[in-house]
């Protein structure tokens, strides 16, 4: 075949110290707080407190980043694909399933097929080996940590089918280009 083929790819950014979520919601509420404070007092000392609070904030979210992984997911062959669909149809009386047409919890069987890199925070190679690994990472991630994978995976196979279009590249373009030219006087 003289056609090259690339299949879709998207990413999944995966959180390994998701616990800090908890710390950063208090702290963005001791950043409001703050605020409000520093609003209700005249002579405006509460501006240090703000700051001190909004640096809490961007510590824990630089935390949480620094423990992110991001896993690239690639759409599998067609026919490998169909009959994945074919043999996990929708389990009775499940909406998740019959919204996306197949038994969703099956997934854990393409997911490790699916996941083609994964890289750390600083953008190098990170070790990990999803056909020896996925089950037991899976096993300890919340259910909306899995689902991200789950997307990922019925996204690519899916629902993308041709080069993406961006409204807002082509307006942002359209608007920058000159409207008229220069008459020579």
């Amino acid at each position: 075949m003289s056609i090259t083929v690339t299949r879709p790819e998207t990413t999944v950014e995966f959180c390994t110290n998701i616990a800090l979520r908890s710390e950063h919601e208090r702290a963005v509420a001791a950043v409001k707080a703050a605020q409000q404070a520093a609003q209700s007092d005249p002579r405006e000392t509460g501006s240090v407190a703000v700051r001190e609070a909004a640096e809490r904030v961007q510590a824990l979210e630089a935390e949480m980043r620094s423990s992110t992984l991001t896993f690239t997911i690639r759409g599998l062959r067609r026919k490998v694909w169909v009959e994945f669909v074919e043999s996990n149809p929708p389990r009775e009386g499940n909406a998740g399933d019959k919204s996306y047409g197949i038994n969703v919890s099956a997934l854990d069987s393409v997911i490790p097929d699916s996941i083609v890199a994964v890289k750390g925070p600083d953008g190098s190679d990170a070790p990990f080996d999803p056909t020896s690994e996925w089950a037991e990472l899976a096993d300890e991630m919340t259910n909306g940590q899995w689902s991200d994978f789950a997307n990922a995976v019925i996204l690519v196979n899916h629902e993308v089918r041709s080069a993406p279009f961006s409204q807002l590249a082509s307006a942002v373009i359209r608007r920058s280009e000159p409207t008229s030219t220069a008459q020579p006087s």
